[in-house]
């Protein structure tokens, strides 16, 4: 009798009083994939969270015994996924150990012998995985990509294979939905879904900011599909987790139409980024036709000095403009990063002092030094220390030292006493 092999889907997300009924988007994109394209196996998806058993967690990777355990790793979890990926591969020494996700690249540097994956996969990860997973299930010495280790090998591999700069998904159509393939209840009220991958910036500070894939767009019946599917299965807050959903405008109009025909009397809210440069009164106008909940947009600073750094400019006139005009369709949430190389503690004040200003919320992120960066390649450069430990947490850089940091979160945190449309929080600047 064939051999009924099992892949387990392990994802561990936050859940705290900001990030309620989440749930590992990435990993159910992975299973969709893979049933579409016939992977020959069981797929166990396990969606847990850090603040949860860990032990548990284990066990339920051990009763399942996969043939292969694939993990996402982000910021708030790489603990427990190092935690995993040890214990597996102690105990089960015939499982194939993948890792992937926002923070995948931290494997490049950090993979001593008792926490390494077999396989770490960079960037998008739904066809890469497939071919690989597909590849090693059947036997074949290479996927299209990269070599398969041999099962014997397992137990040996001391340092995992780097898979990366695959050619991206041309057809994102082609990746298909987890909800209308119906592999799985989303928790809660909340359902991610992507209009578009990619982004046409660069921004230092960002995963995408290293990434060579062009912007490209689910088409309109496919999300028409899964937002009749969210309306009928009484999903109410639509996160959006594009870059951006207002880089194309044509895509964006005939987003918000599509919502607005299949629900005209706003039972789906919708939450989203937008970048301000590109803001036009008819995208407002198409914006309004729909239920918004929030829209974010990346202030970052107003230092000049962090201009060249980040690779972007900021008219702090049309800025303001720009969150003037978002105000006519909802509450603008404006988030700026503190510690970007270039800023000094008088430059911040200045950027605090600017908001204050402005009609909409306003969120404050200390700088996080992810791997895969443009500020990880540029540490040199830029003098920037930062905590290489689980929070990536920027230092000092060249143009401010560690006691100036201090006196920035101090200004932070004055002016979250201030005014209460201020928050000074520690998130991961990435996508879900």
């Amino acid at each position: 009798m064939k051999k009924t092999h099992i892949v387990c889907l392990l994802g561990l997300s936050k859940l705290d009083i900001y990030h309620k009924d989440t749930y590992c988007y990435g990993l159910d994109r992975i299973a969709a994939h893979s049933l579409k394209k016939g992977l020959n196996a069981r797929i166990h998806k396990l969606n847990r969270y850090v603040a949860g058993d860990i032990t548990d967690d284990l066990k339920q990777v051990v009763e399942i015994y996969p043939d292969v355990l694939a993990l996402s790793a982000y910021l708030w979890n790489v603990e427990r996924v190092d935690y995993l990926i040890s214990r597996t591969r102690e105990l089960l020494t015939e499982t194939l150990v993948v890792v992937g996700g926002p923070s995948a690249g931290r494997y490049r540097q950090f993979a001593p012998e008792s926490k390494s994956p077999h396989y770490v996969i960079i960037g998008e990860g739904e066809k890469v995985f497939f071919d690989l997973v597909d590849s090693y299930l059947n036997g074949r010495k290479r996927c299209y990509i990269a070599p398969i280790l041999e099962k014997e090998e397992l137990v040996s591999c001391r340092e995992p294979v780097i898979i990366e700069d695959a050619p991206p998904v041309a057809n994102l159509d082609e990746l298909g939905s987890p909800y209308t393939m119906n592999l799985g209840m989303p928790p809660g009220d909340r359902l991610y879904i992507e209009t578009s991958r990619g982004c046409p910036h660069r921004c230092s500070f960002c995963i995408m900011g290293m990434c060579r894939a062009p912007l490209r767009f689910f088409s309109m019946d496919f999300l028409r599909e899964e937002l009749l599917w969210a309306k009928s299965n009484g999903k109410t807050d639509v996160d959006i987790c594009d870059a951006a959903i207002n880089y194309n405008s044509e895509h964006a109009a005939g987003f918000f139409r599509t919502a607005e025909s299949i629900d005209p009397e706003g039972q789906l809210s919708f939450t989203f980024a937008v970048h301000a440069d590109y803001i036009t009164p008819d995208q407002i106008s198409e914006m309004s036709r729909v239920n918004v909940l929030q829209a974010s947009v990346g202030l970052n600073s107003l230092t000049p000095g962090t201009f060249k750094t980040v690779g972007r400019r900021v008219d702090r006139v049309k800025f303001a403009r720009k969150i003037d005009m978002l105000n006519t369709v909802t509450r603008p949430s404006v988030s700026v990063i503190m510690g970007l190389p270039g800023d000094t503690v008088e430059g911040f004040r200045e950027t605090l002092e600017f908001c204050a200003e402005l009609d909409a919320d306003i969120n404050i992120f200390e700088l996080k030094v992810f791997h895969d960066t443009g500020y990880y390649r540029d540490i040199e450069r830029y003098k920037i220390v930062f905590d290489e430990g689980n929070s990536m947490n920027v230092v000092s850089t060249f143009s401010y030292t560690e006691s100036d940091l201090e006196e920035m979160r101090a200004a932070a945190a004055e002016y979250a006493r201030r005014f209460d449309r201020f928050s000074a929080g520690d998130v991961e600047q990435v996508w879900k």
